[in-house]
C-alpha cells in the first residue's frame, strides 16, 4: 500500500500542476476566446458525418 501513495501524490502533483497553469492561461486569455473545443468547430464548419473528434486525427 505505500507504493501507491508515492505514485499518488505524483499524480496529484502533476494534475494540480496542469490545472494551473490552465487556470493562469484562461485568467489571461478571459472568456473572449473560446475553448479548444470551439476553435476546431468554428474553423472547419460544421462536423460532416466522419465526426468532428476524428478532424484532430487522420482523415479515414
Amino acid at each position: 500500500m505505500t507504493e501507491h501513495t508515492p505514485i499518488r501524490d505524483e499524480i496529484v502533483l502533476e494534475a494540480r500542476g496542469l490545472t494551473k497553469r490552465y487556470g493562469e492561461r484562461e485568467a489571461v486569455r478571459g472568456v473572449d476566446r473560446p475553448p479548444c473545443t470551439a476553435t476546431p468547430r468554428t474553423r472547419l464548419g460544421p462536423p460532416g458525418p466522419v465526426g468532428h473528434h476524428r478532424v484532430h486525427g487522420s482523415k479515414l
